[in-house]
């Protein structure tokens, strides 16, 4: 009789009681007791997911309440592997191909009806799963899909609040290709924690990177100089962009270039890099804010630049500021434009990376107002805020 090899066994327990908490936090139905009804006593349930079990058969009728299977098929289990190191390879080498291989595997894994191949869909589509559950299925599956569940995390982390990165999180976070190294990278940076971003940097640059990587991490390196060494900002900008590979960095050149120069209130270096960025509805936000920042009020802002994209489509807090600047070039009244600036821009300056620039963004429009006004009150209650 064909049975389940015994090193898969706990897996399988840890896998059958996690989604049959999936189902319970939909259905109070999908208690312990009803799922495990005319299989197993509530001990050995509670014991196969710590040892396990000498016969197979419970794990057998388990899933099958799960509309799952193991898979005993050794051919089909093969054809399996070899699809997720086609995937794994494509994957490490950022082959374009890749999202075309991933998409016919899944597909073929959403088929199978079997327990590994289940969760590794799961992981790599149900964007509700939380980022422990994610990383609770990446110790699970096989290894040569952990690097691109790993994909799957760090893009749940970076659209995650900066809070979620704890040190629970970050110690489980195992990384075996340099792409995810880069991505992980840039996640500190965001961070900021700037230090081990650096220290990581320095590691990568010692790797062998393809000239892709090579300029992602020296682009890394540039944002941590804007960063921590604003002096020497100048100096590695220009000798990044003497590099052979500067084509395929220029982008993110003249995005950090920008908010270098616009931070360091260098506007009339900042001002024709941004208007390259509004150019290019990728990074349309934030070069528009930081554009009708600069403006003066005295004039309307050029509408061709103003009203280039729409805004629907970008987060909140991007299109709450442009609201902003959209009544003051249209002349709204201060007292609008001060209390749309306090009760709901300010209230969404965390949700920017880097929020220091949209909290001096806010502040320097309030201090126009007050200027105006003569009233400082929420000038002053600001700076109280966010100094």
């Amino acid at each position: 009789m064909i049975d389940i090899p015994e090193h898969e066994k706990v897996k399988i327990g840890q896998m059958i009681e996690f989604l049959r908490k999936r189902k319970w936090k939909e259905n109070k139905t999908w208690t312990v007791e009803r799922f495990i009804e005319g299989v197993c006593s509530k001990a050995t349930y509670a014991k196969l997911r710590k040892f396990p079990l000498k016969e197979s058969e419970t794990y057998d009728k388990l899933l099958a309440k799960l509309n799952l299977s193991y898979l005993y098929d050794a051919a089909r289990r093969n054809d399996f592997l070899r699809a997720e190191k086609q995937c794994a390879l494509a994957f490490e080498k950022e082959n374009s191909r890749t999202p075309e291989r991933l998409r016919a595997l899944i597909e073929s894994y959403a088929a199978s009806g079997t327990i590994f191949e289940y969760l590794t869909c799961l992981a790599l589509t149900d964007s509700t799963l939380s980022i422990s559950d994610l990383l609770q299925i990446h110790a699970w599956i096989r290894p040569a899909m952990k690097e691109i569940v790993m994909g799957q995390i760090l893009d749940a982390l970076e659209q995650a609040p900066l809070s979620a990165l704890t040190p629970a999180i970050q110690h489980a976070l195992v990384f075996h290709t340099n792409r995810n190294r880069i991505q992980y990278l840039f996640l500190l940076i965001r961070n900021e924690r700037f230090y081990e971003a650096a220290s990581l940097c320095e590691e990568l640059r010692k790797k062998d990177l393809t000239p892709r990587e090579t300029a992602r991490v020296r682009v890394a390196k540039l944002f941590l100089m804007h960063h921590i060494q604003p002096q020497s900002f100048e100096e590695e900008a220009s000798r990044l962009r003497a590099e052979p590979f500067f084509p395929l960095l220029a982008r993110d050149w003249i995005h950090i270039c920008a908010i270098h120069a616009y931070f360091q209130r260098d506007f009339e270096k900042a001002k024709p890099l941004l208007m390259k960025e509004v150019l290019c509805e990728k990074t349309f936000f934030p070069a528009i804010l930081f554009l009708a920042h600069m403006h003066g009020s005295a004039n309307g802002f050029d509408k061709r630049v103003f009203y280039r994209f729409p805004i629907d489509h970008f987060p909140v807090e991007y299109q709450h500021l442009y609201t902003y600047f959209d009544m003051k070039f249209n002349h709204a009244s201060f007292d609008i434009l001060e209390n749309y600036l306090w009760t709901i821009c300010r209230k969404e300056i965390k949700a920017f990376y880097p929020s220091s620039i949209m909290a001096r963004l806010i502040h320097d429009e309030l201090r126009w107002i007050s200027e105006q006004t003569n009233d400082r009150t929420r000038l002053y209650a600001f700076r109280q805020q966010f100094g």
